[in-house]
């Protein structure tokens, strides 16, 4: 997926957003009507998400892969570019960013999944065994051609149990035929190694939001990161969760898409509805 056309004399943000794992473009959609009305949009997919996007089953995925294919995008802008992402997407961000900053301006991520993060630290290692079980349960079921029981573990783990039973039978399936590609993200955001003190630096814009009903593992990994970038900015969201970004868009959008004012003028942030 390509920008629209750009204008450079316009102060339009170009936004380029990512989705979360077993997620799709489809994510942003609200959020275009919610940011500035100008903005030039990318939404592109991740690899193994639509049919120009592909990934083979088995194949590892990595972070920088991930990232060169957005690069990729960026080369034809013109410009630099507002990155968002969310979870997955968010880790993706980042690493777009560090390899391209001159081509960024600012990166805005909810809760980035860095749970190598968690195994660095000594103090956090309990917390990435706890999602590590979460990982190895889900390539469990797969090896037992299970999906839908790994799609269920995934999606309970991140919005409470009985969600996934809540869900419609086509999102259920649609999230079950991803779970491959989600058990090749959990392996790439263990096996990174980035320290991300790159995005330390002046001129570029870092924002970190998280939501305080989140799973107490990604809460840690935003505590560390933000330790790690302590020009960044970080924004707790009273009662959102993981998910937030896809179930409240109103609520989000307005910490997420550029607004074109400091972070300390960003509008106060109920609790999720």
């Amino acid at each position: 997926m390509t920008l629209h056309a750009l204008r450079p004399p316009s102060p339009a943000p170009r936004i380029v957003a990512l989705h979360c794992s077993a997620g799709g473009p489809a994510q942003w959609d609200a959020y275009r009507t919610l940011g500035d009305p100008a903005a030039c949009w990318a939404t592109p997919a991740l690899q193994g998400y639509d049919a120009g996007a592909t990934w083979r089953t088995g194949t590892p995925a990595t972070l920088r892969g991930e990232a060169e294919r957005v690069g990729a995008l960026l080369a034809g802008t013109g410009g630099q570019v507002d990155l968002v992402g969310h979870s997955y997407g968010g880790a993706v961000a980042l690493h777009v960013a560090m390899a391209w900053p001159a081509r960024v301006r600012s990166v805005t991520v909810y809760e980035p999944v860095l749970f190598h993060l968690l195994q660095r630290d000594p103090y956090s290692r309990g917390l990435a065994a706890e999602v590590k079980a979460v990982a190895d349960d889900i390539a469990q079921e797969l090896r037992a051609h299970a999906s839908e029981r790994a799609g269920e573990r995934f999606v309970d783990y991140w919005s409470g149990r009985g969600t996934w039973a809540r869900l419609g039978e086509g999102q259920r399936a649609a999230i079950a035929r991803r779970m491959p590609k989600v058990s090749a993200e959990f392996g790439a955001l263990f096996a990174a190694t980035s320290h991300y003190r790159e995005l330390d630096i002046p001129g570029l814009t870092v924002r970190l939001v998280t939501g305080t009903a989140s799973p107490a593992p990604v809460r840690r990994v935003m505590e560390l990161l933000h330790y790690l970038l302590p020009r960044a900015t970080l924004r707790e969201v009273p009662g959102a969760g993981h998910m937030a970004p896809v179930q409240n868009p109103k609520l989000l959008a307005p910490l997420l898409l550029p607004a074109h004012r400091p972070a300390a003028e960003w509008p106060a942030a109920g609790p999720q509805k």
